[in-house]
């Protein structure tokens, strides 16, 4: 019991800041509807004040990192400056975009009480949301692009932790199993790249 009173100020701390945050800066505009919505959320979810701290963590976590990959200088809180973009890209459409798609996912699975009823329309309401698969496909084509294959699994990784599939430990471990796996196979294909097609059903596995 001696955790509830920390939680139970941490929870009205956020509120008290959610409350005053200034609405006149559009650069967080993004960030206050989605404030707003969690806080609709976990009113309707009548939650107990540990569950909702833990509910805001995630969901703030989740907007600061989507947020920071847009940023020169900030780190996100799992692969520091990994997933930053490319200088063209850190524009303020593509940081809003991107705090409202980490908002809208860690919601429906920390508080999906209104899922359909605030989160979906809210998505509309931002322009981050199609018409065929409400807050699920983007409004508009997006253009995923990455370096190497590094980049790509890192990224595919940390959705991973962020959908609440897998945690840390589990995330690395299956990459360097990725890393071990292809090496392998990488090998196994400089050999048969050796071997005439018609020699192929010789080797063995």
């Amino acid at each position: 019991m001696c955790g509830y009173p920390k939680a139970s100020a941490l929870v009205l701390s956020v509120l008290f800041f959610v409350s005053y945050a200034n609405p006149a800066s559009k650069s967080s505009d993004a960030a206050i509807y989605w404030n707003s919505a969690t806080l609709q959320g976990i009113r309707d979810a009548k939650l107990g004040a540990p569950v909702v701290a833990r509910a805001l963590a995630i969901v703030h976590t989740c907007m600061y990192d989507a947020w920071a990959a847009y940023d020169e200088r900030a780190v996100g809180t799992q692969l520091g400056g990994a997933l930053r973009r490319p200088a063209s890209e850190r524009t303020l459409a593509n940081k809003e975009q991107a705090i409202s798609y980490a908002a809208y996912r860690a919601l429906v699975d920390v508080l999906p009480v209104d899922t359909n009823s605030v989160y979906i329309p809210l998505m509309k309401q931002l322009g981050c949301s199609s018409k065929i698969e409400p807050g699920v496909t983007p409004a508009h084509q997006v253009t995923l692009h990455w370096e190497t294959f590094t980049d790509a699994a890192n990224e595919a990784g940390i959705s991973r932790r962020y959908g609440g599939i897998h945690f840390r430990a589990a995330d690395l471990a299956g990459r360097l199993l990725g890393r071990i796996v292809a090496f392998k196979a990488w090998q196994r294909a400089k050999v048969i790249s050796m071997v005439p097609p018609n020699k192929f059903s010789r080797l063995t596995p």
